[in-house]
């Protein structure tokens, strides 16, 4: 599965639009099976070029992983 580990199942509901419930994809998710603990932070941003993610008010920004084209 990929990093955010979300199957690609539910990344093309996202983008299709027929998501029933699409905040229990987007937004800031634990991920639990990982060693130190990690948070996903997943977004729909479909005519967005790059985008970061600020982990901490003075944190250094991490640019974000497309995972749909």
């Amino acid at each position: 599965m990929a990093a955010s580990q979300l199957p690609q199942s539910e990344i093309e509901r996202i983008v299709e639009l027929r998501h029933h419930d699409p905040y229990t994809v987007l937004g800031a998710h634990p991920l639990p099976d990982c060693d130190p603990p990690q948070t996903a932070v997943r977004a729909y941003l479909p005519d967005t070029e790059a985008a970061w993610v600020v982990p901490e008010p003075d944190g250094e920004p991490v640019p974000m992983v497309r995972l749909h084209p």
